[in-house]
């Protein structure tokens, strides 16, 4: 049996709490998916879970306490592997079943995996995630850390992160962070006065957050077309995000009524180094956003889209744009969930302040290169991508990651307000749009 070292527990933090309500809601799970060739016995797939569930201590976590004042306590049981024997085109309909079947918080842990079984030597692994615990590049570290268990190494013992909110820089913090949020909300006030309100994805049927549900399309580019890809990218001075942010903009365009459209983009963001004191491997919701605005018209060429793209995302992260208002949002939707009374009636209460709040935006999360090793003695990794179910966050993204030049790059849709026919037709549109770019 596993021995873990004592941590010291913790409340959640405001934003962590939030991550909660979010979650009450409609689920806030993500799913990493990893393709591995090579035969891969059971015992030594638990062996190395139970060496990384030990090296994190929030993968060992349950909650205690009330809604509204929870706490991390240990003592939630190993890391449970579902096993399931089905062909490489069940991946995306096991994806969507993990996006929705909750956790039991209480008990933990708020970790799980799917062992999909292709054939002897040929299966996808899932880490499925409560977003509480994890985002994109934290699912990069588990499976980094389960590579080199199944290696025999040993894993450094990490203690109990802190949560995103102790991380904020100066900038960020109280009369700063409040005096840069009245300036970002002037500046996006400016662009819709000057260039008209925002369009998106159109609501195809409206329903509650606890009606919606997850539909994941997967698709995957092999390493001679990203490679095609990117050094074009380099060459026209913008970077494989902004190519992949063009193809989503362009392909989505046909959806959303007549040109010129003025349209927001949104990228979700690595920025652990930038944090203060900065994060190192530890897992965790790090991830935060920026975003501009863009008018696109019939004439719009791609690759100046994706420069226009690449310089806005760089314009916003100098700015400080992805720290400014992350805690005082979450503040305010508990201020709102307490006032209400918590329970149901919070809950609903903070239902409406999240629908206010979105910002209606064409979004990628692109982790962009994974440090794992592809070559892992018997095992190989193949590919390596995430899926989340968007929950209370918005109705349509992609998502992106590259380990060993292949690309997985998926499209998740939150039904029935966006259908399936609707990602459909974007995605096949972004697939040609994108193989064109090199022509």
């Amino acid at each position: 049996m596993t021995k873990y070292l004592e941590v010291k527990e913790r409340t959640l933090s405001p934003m962590e709490q939030t991550i909660c309500l979010a979650d009450d809601l409609c689920s806030l799970n993500f799913v990493m998916h990893c393709e591995l060739f090579g035969e891969l016995a059971e015992e030594s797939l638990h062996a190395a879970l139970d060496k990384v569930q030990a090296r994190h201590p929030l993968l060992r976590m349950r909650l205690d306490g009330e809604d509204g004042n929870l706490w991390f306590r240990q003592g939630a049981g190993p890391i449970p592997v579902r096993i399931v024997d089905g062909p490489t085109s069940s991946v995306a309909t096991e994806a969507e079943y993990e996006l929705h079947t909750e956790f039991d918080r209480r008990r933990g842990p708020m970790v799980r995996c799917v062992w999909i079984r292709h054939d002897l030597a040929h299966a996808t692994l899932f880490a499925t995630f409560h977003h509480l615990i994890g985002d994109g590049i934290s699912g990069s570290l588990l499976y980094r850390d389960l590579m080199q268990a199944l290696r025999g190494e040993d894993l450094d013992i990490l203690p109990l992160a802190e949560s995103m909110d102790g991380h904020m820089p100066a900038t960020a913090r109280g009369l700063k962070g409040f005096a840069g949020l009245v300036k970002l909300a002037g500046r996006r006030l400016s662009r819709i006065l000057r260039h008209g309100p925002l369009r998106f994805l159109p609501v195809e049927r409206p329903a509650s957050f606890g009606e919606r549900r997850a539909a994941v399309r997967m698709l995957r580019f092999e390493p001679e077309f990203v490679c095609a890809l990117s050094d074009r990218a380099r060459r026209e001075q913008t970077t494989l995000h902004g190519a992949l942010a063009a193809a989503i903009v362009i392909a989505s365009s046909p959806e959303i009524g007549a040109p010129p459209a003025h349209i927001a983009f949104s990228s979700a963001l690595n920025m652990r180094d930038r944090f203060s004191p900065p994060i190192g491997d530890d897992l965790g919701l790090y991830a935060t956003l920026a975003y501009s605005t863009h008018v696109v018209g019939d004439g719009t060429a791609f690759w100046p889209l994706a420069r226009e793209l690449k310089q806005g995302l760089n314009e916003a992260i100098a700015s400080g744009q992805p720290f400014l208002g992350v805690t005082g949002i979450a503040r305010w939707i508990m201020y709102r969930y307490r006032k209400a009374g918590g329970g149901e009636t919070g809950r609903q209460t903070a239902a409406k302040v999240f629908s206010r709040g979105m910002i209606k935006a064409f979004a990628l999360t692109n982790i962009g290169k994974v440090a794992i090793a592809t070559d892992n003695g018997p095992i190989r990794v193949a590919s390596l991508g995430f899926v989340v179910s968007l929950s209370v966050l918005g109705t349509s993204a992609f998502t992106a990651s590259t380990i060993g030049g292949t690309l997985c790059l998926n499209s998740i849709v939150m039904e029935p307000v966006v259908s399936r026919d609707t990602q459909n037709r974007v995605v096949e549109r972004l697939h040609d749009i994108l193989y064109s770019a090199l022509h």
